[in-house]
């Protein structure tokens, strides 16, 4: 049985790429993988957006975090909330910390090295 897979992308892992693209050589993949993301993307709802604030709120009590982190963090669970909407499996490496946002919401993930 062939199984087929259908590829989304995330608006928030596109952002990321592109605000990390520094060099000419990163920004022509940036540029790439927004054209390959082009029609094929997933955007944080409003309803996401609030979701996001209510289990940051949850996950930050009693931890100190930097505003970098804290940031990446919501990133990181606005993925997660458009990967479950979607029944999506998200591929990642970042074990650690969509490990800490599956404690809040459940949603699929595979990680990779």
């Amino acid at each position: 049985i062939v199984q087929q897979h259908i590829i989304r992308y995330s608006s928030v892992v596109l952002n990321e790429f592109l605000r990390g693209a520094h060099d000419d050589r990163s920004q022509k993949i940036a540029r790439e993988l927004t054209r390959l993301a082009s029609g094929k993307t997933v955007v944080p709802s409003e309803r996401h957006w609030l979701l996001c604030g209510k289990i940051s709120q949850k996950i930050l009590k009693g931890r100190k975090m930097s505003r970098e982190e804290i940031g990446l963090l919501q990133n990181d669970i606005l993925i997660a909330l458009s990967v479950r909407e979607i029944g999506g499996t998200l591929l990642t490496r970042d074990q650690s910390d969509f490990l800490l946002i599956e404690r809040y919401i459940s949603f699929d993930r595979e990680f990779f090295c």
